[in-house]
């Protein structure tokens, strides 16, 4: 069951991959790498996928604390 906020991500990935800018690796700034935008935040290897936003290996289903 998805909460409010899965929802919300959710969301807002399927529009964001659906149509990426095509300078959103240099706006955010990460590295395109297999259709996912990667980059470091809170000291670890983050990523934006169409699967979810993982932090590390971890997928984040709620707001980080």
């Amino acid at each position: 069951m998805q909460d409010n906020y899965s929802r919300l991500v959710t969301a807002n990935l399927v529009k964001l991959f659906d149509a990426p800018p095509r300078d959103l690796a240099l706006k955010l700034p990460a590295d395109e790498i297999d259709g996912s935008f990667v980059f470091r935040a809170f000291g670890e290897e983050c990523r934006l996928s169409p699967n979810g936003i993982f932090v590390g290996d971890t997928l984040q289903n709620s707001v980080l604390a």
